[in-house]
């Protein structure tokens, strides 16, 4: 009788329940696989970047190193009018830059 009724309707609500479980639980996983698309895709940039700047700094350091070289050979004063000039223009480009 009643007690069949009572059983029946609390089968009902666990099966009810299982399935808004499993609802979140898909939901969930979506998420977290979107998530890691994401962070999969920041690390790809990340490391664009590191190799941007790791190329970077070799150029400057390059470029240094000849500025160097070219110092020492001669004395002449047009090394450094060109020198501050470099500097002035890298200085007015980053003031240029900050500004927007």
């Amino acid at each position: 009788g009643c007690s069949t009724c009572s059983i029946t309707l609390m089968e009902m609500e666990n099966n009810q329940r299982w399935a808004e479980l499993g609802d979140q639980v898909e939901l969930l996983r979506g998420l977290s696989q979107d998530i890691n698309q994401e962070v999969k895709s920041q690390n790809s940039l990340l490391d664009g970047m590191g190799a941007q700047f790791g190329s970077t700094t070799q150029m400057f350091k390059s470029t240094i190193g000849k500025l160097g070289v070219m110092m020492s050979s001669g004395s002449s004063n047009h090394m450094y009018y060109l020198i501050f000039f470099v500097v002035f223009v890298f200085l007015v480009l980053y003031y240029l830059m900050s500004r927007k």
